[in-house]
């Protein structure tokens, strides 16, 4: 099994834009347009996630500075449960190495109707090495915590960031400290 990841094209909007809509809920999904517009000024990456040279998933990424958010990470049903998104988180480290790279994951607790999704979502993380950092916070309709593949982020450090990639939008998003 060889895992890849590659920079997305304009070739690949068509099926990431799919595979996000199916993969995410409406609460959680930013703009289409706004994200190509993250990309085209520089602030988010776009990589296709190959499996023996077939695409088979997506991973975006927003980016400033030395700090990068694993913002959206998407396998195709048929490809889980093969090592695909372990691989990648490990590629992910790689690549990252040195910044602080993390991901906002989903607060897994009882009173979600998918508790299960969200603790198996949880699991999946901690198996493949990133660490909670205690920091949760109420965003996009929901709770989330924020977790790092090594490097410490702290909650201003998190704001500061949200604040340089959103500018003035920032004030839409709502952020608060759970």
């Amino acid at each position: 099994m060889e895992v890849e990841l590659i920079r997305g094209k304009r070739g690949h909007y068509k099926y990431a834009r799919e595979l996000y809509e199916s993969s995410f809920p409406d609460l959680e999904r930013k703009p289409w347009l706004t994200m190509l517009g993250f990309m085209r000024n520089g602030n988010a990456e776009l990589n296709m996630i190959t499996y023996d040279k077939k695409i088979c998933g997506f991973v975006y990424i927003l980016s400033r500075n030395n700090t990068a958010l694993v913002d959206y990470l998407a396998i195709d049903n048929e490809m889980r449960g093969k090592g695909v998104g372990s691989a990648v988180c490990k590629l992910l480290g790689e690549k990252y190495f040195g910044q602080k790279l993390f991901l906002e994951v989903e607060k897994p607790d009882v009173i979600y109707p998918n508790y299960q999704e969200r603790l198996r979502r949880q699991s999946f993380y901690l198996k493949n090495g990133l660490i909670p950092t205690g920091i949760f916070i109420r965003a996009y309709g929901t709770e989330l915590e924020l977790m790092t593949f090594g490097m410490s982020i702290t909650y201003p450090e998190y704001i500061d960031f949200m604040k340089e990639i959103y500018a003035y939008r920032f004030d839409a998003l709502n952020i608060q400290r759970a």
